[in-house]
């Protein structure tokens, strides 16, 4: 089975001072003229990611003042992080070359839209598309007993609350990670469901894990994601019945929430049965130095208000 990942990169244009509000304005999801306040900088960007081999699949103004989104193709998982982290960099060097910054921060304003880090996912096995399967079948398809996506998909919902801690690893990201913000709040799954953590696409062969950020390293994101997944397939995990709602809206799916700060997704990675696929992978000589680490972050913003969080992190990634 191998394993192949796209990313897709949010982020703010501001001020170069990192003052006043976003550049490229308001506007909604796609806007055009939105787009086209910022097309300059945009054009030159995918240019400039085309000449280095990082093929860009959509180029689009996001839900946010001055928010952006930039999509890559998908990859292997090592070559996926690598040119995420490259791509970021150049966003960020275009930007103040054109006397602006550009800012990923889980969560920039307490009022808009945060900055996520999705990531999409395919299984391939003898270089077929295992989501490869037609619309009107899909959802029956990936539920059966036999289906190595189900059991992948599955074996990630069994740890996400522990995979938090990595692919969002910010006390920060936990202001992103709530319900009504598309951010992927709960440990559930759904066919195009933007509240669930993974949200299952059809119609693009793949599946999308939303609760991840740009503090995550994206290399060990990807590489416990994937050590959720092979644990899925491993002990043939069945995929739940998908969300057809808003998790928020019945009361019967709470304890579907994923954790609402660092420390208690740090409990889960560290200690609960959710992440003894990950520490099992990963080794505790990993576990234990990431898991202190991220303790000792948590333990610096504790006593930060949002607003000393939010200024504190907007540059930071």
């Amino acid at each position: 089975i191998e394993i192949r990942a796209g990313f897709e990169i949010e982020f703010l244009l501001m001020e170069e001072d990192g003052k006043g509000p976003p550049l490229g304005g308001s506007g909604t999801y796609c806007a055009a003229e939105k787009y086209e306040i910022a097309s300059e900088f945009l054009g030159d960007l995918n240019e400039i990611l085309e000449n280095i081999g990082i093929k860009v699949t959509q180029l689009h103004a996001e839900s946010a003042n001055g928010q952006y989104e930039v999509a890559l193709t998908f990859a292997d998982p090592l070559t996926a992080a690598d040119k995420l982290v490259t791509a970021r960099e150049i966003i960020a060097s275009l930007a103040l070359r054109n006397k602006m910054r550009a800012s990923f921060s889980p969560k920039p304003s307490p009022d808009q839209a945060g900055n996520g880090l999705h990531v999409h996912l395919s299984i391939w096995k003898n270089g077929e598309n295992l989501f490869d399967i037609s619309a009107g079948e899909f959802e029956q398809a990936i539920q059966s007993a036999s289906s190595e996506p189900g059991m992948f998909i599955a074996g990630i919902l069994r740890s996400v609350h522990a995979l938090v801690a990595i692919t969002g690893s910010s006390p920060l990201s936990f202001y992103r990670l709530v319900p009504g913000a598309w951010s992927g709040a709960y440990a559930a799954w759904g066919m195009y469901n933007r509240e669930a953590a993974i949200r299952v696409l059809p119609r693009w062969s793949n599946f999308e894990y939303k609760a991840m950020d740009a503090s995550a390293n994206p290399h060990l994101a990807l590489a416990a994601l994937c050590a959720a997944g092979a644990y899925g397939i491993q002990n043939k995990l069945q995929l739940p019945k998908p969300c057809t709602t808003d998790p928020a809206s019945d009361p019967t799916l709470s304890s579907l929430r994923l954790p609402s700060t660092l420390e208690h997704a740090l409990h889960y990675l560290s200690v609960s049965e959710e992440g003894d696929s990950i520490r099992n992978a990963f080794g505790m000589e990993i576990i234990d130095a990431f898991c202190e680490t991220k303790r000792l972050e948590h333990l610096l913003g504790a006593d930060l208000s949002l607003q000393q969080l939010q200024e504190q992190y907007l540059f930071r990634y």
